[in-house]
């Protein structure tokens, strides 16, 4: 994360591989992750600020070099994979 709050990928020694430039992502599954350039942070309701998600009707998938994928197989849900 930079200090904009954009999110970024890192190898397992914590090594920068895909610079922040996202507004969130999910962790990679299957060699690509779910990112999304905007949206906003909600708070589950009656979580008590404990539990949060994001909502984007902008998703799409990255492969680990931090291309985007030409199979988007984003589904309806605005805020999972």
């Amino acid at each position: 994360m930079d200090r904009k709050g954009r999110i970024g990928y890192a190898d397992e020694t914590g090594k920068t591989v895909i610079r922040p430039r996202f507004a969130f992502g999910y962790p990679f599954e299957g060699g690509k992750a779910k990112v999304t350039d905007s949206g906003e942070r909600k708070e589950v309701a009656g979580s008590g600020g404990e539990h949060w998600y994001w909502e984007s009707d902008d998703w799409y998938y990255i492969d680990k070099q931090g291309n985007q994928c030409e199979n988007q197989d984003t589904d309806r849900d605005k805020t999972h994979p």
